[in-house]
């Protein structure tokens, strides 16, 4: 019995990384079907996100109450069309993303910032408090020679 000896072929390089061709075909089909089921799925739900949102923003709009929101930052988040009617606001300036000073100098400019103005329901102690207090929160915020 002969003894064969296989001696690799010393002009043929074969990095420790490389593929079989059909494995490496293999691996970029299912990192395609991968992308594109994460696609479709991404795009699923965002409909479903729209759709929620949707319903909440319809739901605000139809409170009989004017609703206004502002984060900590105090950048408007929510706001529905009823807030603008009750003050004649314009919703070019009264939309998310605005700052609560610049609401606050809107209603000034339309003349919707009577917060000096005492109500029925301001003229017992506790509204005047509450007044009182919004009166030197705004004075010491932005208006510091009066609002």
């Amino acid at each position: 019995m002969g003894a064969v000896e296989i001696v690799p072929d010393p002009t043929r390089y074969i990095h420790p990384f490389s593929l079989d061709p059909a494995a490496l075909a293999m691996a970029v089909a299912a990192a395609a079907i991968l992308i594109l089921g994460l696609s479709l799925a991404g795009a699923l739900a965002d409909r479903r996100v729209q759709e929620h949102d949707q319903r909440l923003i319809t739901a605000v709009n139809n409170m009989s109450h004017g609703v206004v929101m502002f984060n900590a930052a105090e950048r408007l988040l929510v706001c529905n069309e009823r807030y603008i009617e009750m003050y004649g606001l314009s919703a070019d300036v009264v939309k998310p993303g605005v700052s609560l000073q610049d609401v606050i100098r809107h209603r000034k400019e339309t003349g919707c910032a009577e917060w000096c103005r005492p109500s029925a329901a301001q003229a017992s102690p506790g509204g005047r408090r509450r007044r009182h207090f919004l009166r030197c929160w705004l004075a010491t915020r932005w208006f510091p020679k009066g609002p």
